[in-house]
């Protein structure tokens, strides 16, 4: 084999390798995307439930639970032992929290609109965590966002968004904290102030 001819095939083999890692590459990414979207779907899906919990012993009740005790109201409702566990945090009991501003209060005193109102949010503060915007995880879990329940389902779906961190506009600037926001169109503000931020238990 000549110079020129083995340098030839030096070259090829070298592209050759390339292209393969590129194609590893690219399909690293895809799968791990795809990875990603089915734990949002799932954990949106466990949110969901755990919301239609909430919603039933607020209807039973005739109030949502408590500061610091929702956790355990669920519990009491589902069977599967990980319906609290969040499928990007799998060490963690409980990978929810519940808007404290809605604690103890009647479904009828609401005045925002309960289908853009956070009833559960994603946290990494554990069993029972009750707070506001402060509790999320510092760092967005599924794809730069979060994922929310809210008071009331919207139009058939289960009440569950998710929304880009950045950019709350992602879920139309619908994201509300504070149910006494008159009219049903108020935003609310971030965290109530009703909030305690505790956790029972991680």
């Amino acid at each position: 084999m000549s110079a020129r001819s083995a340098r030839r095939s030096r070259v090829i083999g070298a592209t050759a390798l390339l292209v393969v890692a590129a194609l590893f590459a690219a399909g690293g990414y895809y799968l791990f995307s795809a990875f990603q979207e089915a734990n949002r779907v799932n954990c949106l899906s466990i949110m969901g439930t755990l919301a239609a919990s909430l919603r039933m012993y607020a209807r039973d009740n005739g109030a949502f639970p408590p500061a610091g005790r929702w956790s355990d109201v669920v519990a009491a409702q589902v069977t599967e032992a990980n319906s609290f566990v969040c499928p990007a945090r799998p060490g963690l009991r409980c990978g929810y929290a519940f808007n404290s501003a809605l604690a103890g209060m009647r479904p009828e005193d609401i005045k925002s609109d309960p289908k853009r109102t956070v009833l559960l949010f994603e946290s990494d503060r554990g069993w029972n965590a009750t707070g506001g915007k402060e509790l999320l995880p510092s760092r967005p879990r599924h794809g730069g966002g979060d994922c929310y329940a809210f008071v009331q389902e919207d139009g058939g779906i289960d009440g569950t968004r998710w929304c880009l961190r950045r950019n709350e506009d992602s879920c139309r600037g619908e994201v509300r904290w504070d149910p006494t926001a008159g009219g049903g169109t108020g935003r609310g503000r971030p965290g109530s102030g009703q909030g305690n931020g505790s956790s029972s238990e991680k």
